[in-house]
Parts: structure tokens; C-alpha cells; sequence
């Protein structure tokens, strides 16, 4: 059975955070390989190597995109040469790496960030993907309290 699009979604955000995260503060450039571990267990013996390669693509670089607007991650631009998205001069806003650095629900210690980098080096997806969501809802709530701040009370 295929991976439901918002678990696969998690998942890439993990994968993609840990890869920023492992770099930081340098900008790098990075393309869809780094979601492999996602796409190489979930296509089914039925898709061809192009639908697999395509739907990878695809998924990339509407993962990226969502990440750059919801203010995560900062990109000079993305490279489309019709085959593949490379994006170039990545690095993590200071609303990610704040929530990157945050504690974990589970106390362990390590960062959300260094945990993330653990689960993505190890091929933990689900571990990947619980920790993408806990990053993601730090940031709404750096961001809100961002906006509260300016707004005053």
C-alpha cells in the first residue's frame, strides 16, 4: 500500500530539515535524492522508472516550495532543466533553526535538529516524520508569537 501524501509529506520535511540543519549556517544546494529513502520503499513493482522519477520530482519540489513560502527555509532560486529541480543557496530561516534547536517532545536532550539528523542518517522515517511535525508547529508558534509581539497587546 502507498504512503498517504500528508506522511510522505512529513517525511520529506524531516529528511530536508535534517540536510539543512547538518550544514548550517553554509547556503547549499541540494536536489531530490535527498528524499531516496522515501521514494525507494514506497513505489510499487507496477510504476516504471520514469513515473517513480517523475513522481519524486514532482513531490520535491512541491515539498520545497511549500517550505519556502510558509517561511522555513530560504532559496536563492530553483534550477528546472525539465529533468530535474536543483535548489540553490538553501539555508534555514531563523524561525526553523529556532524551532530546530528546540527539545523534542520526548526529552531526550538532543535538539529537534540533531534528532532529525539521527532518524534521517538511520532511515527512521516515522521518527522523521513525528519530529518534522514538531518543528513545523514550533514554527507557527515562533511566528505567532512573532506577530503577537508586533502587534501588541
Amino acid at each position: 500500500m502507498s504512503t498517504p501524501n500528508i506522511e510522505r509529506f512529513d517525511q520529506a520535511c524531516g529528511l530536508i530539515f535534517a540536510h539543512l540543519f547538518e550544514s548550517f549556517p553554509q547556503r547549499i544546494g541540494f536536489g531530490s535524492d535527498v528524499l531516496e529513502p522515501i521514494f525507494k520503499d514506497s513505489s510499487s513493482e507496477s510504476d516504471d522508472w520514469l513515473s517513480r522519477y517523475v513522481s519524486k520530482e514532482g513531490f520535491f519540489n512541491s515539498t520545497m516550495n511549500w517550505l519556502i513560502d510558509a517561511g522555513y527555509i530560504w532559496c536563492a532560486e530553483g534550477q528546472n532543466n525539465h529533468i530535474q529541480t536543483f535548489y540553490t543557496q538553501c539555508v534555514l530561516t531563523a524561525k526553523a533553526l529556532e524551532a530546530l534547536k528546540a527539545t523534542p517532545d520526548s526529552l531526550t536532550g538532543s535538539s529537534l535538529g540533531q534528532s532529525l539528523g539521527e532518524a534521517a542518517k538511520s532511515g527512521a522515517l516515522d521518527a522523521a516524520k513525528d519530529l518534522a511535525n514538531q518543528v513545523i508547529s514550533k514554527g507557527v508558534g515562533i511566528a505567532t508569537s512573532a506577530a503577537m509581539a508586533v502587534l501588541g497587546p
